[in-house]
């Protein structure tokens, strides 16, 4: 089977970006405007918003394994459920049904496995989006199970955006990395779902032309942080 490619778009040519709300109200109508950039733009950044953790390890970061990390995101996100705005009872009257969420994802050409998906330190991203898309399951209980959850979801290009950037000798967070490079917040604000997606795009695509033009991304395809 042929390689997805990973296809680098200079930013001068994309229009000016904007942040938008999506409610059950204009969700089947944000799907459809999706689902025609798609074939022009097949990449898609995931960034989740969700209520800090509930259990955490006796270990420091530094001294877990890929194991050890997951057990921990696996437990954490089992018991608790992603964000969708801080206006809760907004979120209680308008928000999307998880149901409804992950049919539109299928039916979008979101799950066609021909895209590529990036997040910024996505074991958390990855495994709320697994999540939903499943019918809110617990995670599969091993770190293969899930690793080969994310493949049969996602496709072969899953790129965890904080890796690259560590391979690029950047460290920190999105911010420090974005700040590093030179690359401004296009829209919104920092801690919103739709504008840290948009940051971690840009960022990606910087990194793609400064340092991968003669480099094989796609080796670091499925390398996501603290889980390989």
């Amino acid at each position: 089977m042929a390689r997805p490619l990973l296809v680098f778009t200079p930013s001068g040519a994309l229009l000016k970006a904007a942040v938008r709300d999506v409610w059950a109200s204009n969700f089947d109508e944000e799907l459809s405007n999706l689902s025609a950039v798609l074939p022009r733009y097949p990449c898609v950044c995931v960034d989740t918003e969700f209520p800090g953790a509930v259990h955490d390890s006796d270990l420091p970061r530094y001294m877990r394994g890929p194991r050890e990390s997951y057990e921990l995101v696996k437990r954490n996100v089992d018991d608790l459920k992603l964000l969708q705005g801080m206006d809760f009872a907004t979120l209680n009257e308008f928000g999307i049904d998880p149901e409804d969420f992950a049919v539109g994802f299928r039916r979008s050409g979101l799950a066609c496995g021909r895209l590529t998906w990036t997040a910024f330190s996505g074991s958390y991203d990855f495994g709320y989006l697994a999540k939903a898309l499943t019918g809110g399951q617990p995670l599969p209980d091993t770190l293969d199970g899930f690793l080969a959850l994310v493949h049969r979801l996602f496709g072969h290009s899953v790129f965890d955006v904080k890796h690259l950037a560590r391979c690029c000798a950047m460290r920190g967070g999105l911010e420090q990395v974005a700040t590093a490079l030179g690359v401004k917040r296009a829209a919104g604000r920092a801690h919103c779902a739709g504008s840290d997606s948009l940051l971690t795009t840009d960022v990606l695509l910087l990194m793609l032309h400064r340092f991968f033009r003669n480099v094989d991304v796609l080796a670091h395809a499925g390398t996501i942080v603290d889980l390989t």
